[in-house]
């Protein structure tokens, strides 16, 4: 069976990955499957703070750097130890929730940005650790690249649902999905597999977590 054209076009990069997300939402819709509308939704528009994001939107690579004065020096945008910040929040520090819609992922992907979080907060810790650092600034950069992996694994979940939805009903081109094709369907099996593929193992919309360390702007690291 020859691939449906929006298959087609968001692998060849022909449409971007928000209006191949647009689509799904309106499959989503005929065919009753709230859980794949809503991420649909959630990954044009972005999550709020009180969403657990999925994993994959999590990003735990980076560098912590400090501005401030060590002993006699002026320090500018150094390194700072991980043995400088308390023990116990130096891993959950480092993970940064991205929060914005697709747009906003596709422009830091395709930028020299940076992601800066503040950290700031944390002077007094380093203060006490370190014997007398005084920070004035604390930052958590991360690179550019990790977003575009973030871009990467959504295009990736939204090809295989495609994939997946042309299997069941077959060529997807006129995005509706009639009560004809949708009869002999196992609909509660399929949302299950649909979940499956969009979620993994991660935490879903909805479970009344909230997600702290979560804050970034863009910048330069000079």
């Amino acid at each position: 069976m020859a691939k449906s054209r929006i298959i087609k076009e968001l692998v060849n990069d022909d449409i971007g990955v928000g209006k191949a997300l647009y689509r799904l939402m309106l499959i989503a819709d005929d065919i009753g499957d709230k859980s794949l509308f809503d991420w649909a939704e959630k990954e044009i528009s972005g999550y709020n703070e009180e969403d657990e994001v999925p994993e994959y939107r999590k990003i735990s690579t980076g560098i912590i750097r400090y501005s401030g004065i060590n002993g006699r020096m002026q320090i500018t945008n150094t390194p700072l130890p991980d043995y400088y910040l308390p023990e116990e929040i130096r891993g959950s520090i480092r993970v940064t929730n991205i929060f914005d819609g697709i747009e906003g992922i596709e422009r830091f992907s395709n930028s020299d940005d940076k992601l800066i979080k503040d950290l700031t907060s944390l002077a007094p810790h380093v203060y006490s650790l370190s014997g007398g650092i005084q920070c004035t600034s604390i930052s958590f950069f991360v690179d550019s690249s990790a977003v575009s992996n973030i871009l990467s694994v959504i295009k990736t979940k939204a090809i295989k649902v495609l994939l997946k939805l042309e299997k069941e009903f077959g060529n997807l081109d006129d995005l509706d999905i009639t009560d004809e094709q949708i009869s002999g369907t196992d609909l509660q099996k399929l949302y299950k597999e649909l979940k499956l593929i969009v979620y993994d193992n991660s935490v879903q919309i909805g479970d009344g977590n909230t997600i702290k360390e979560s804050s970034f702007r863009t910048g330069v690291d000079k």
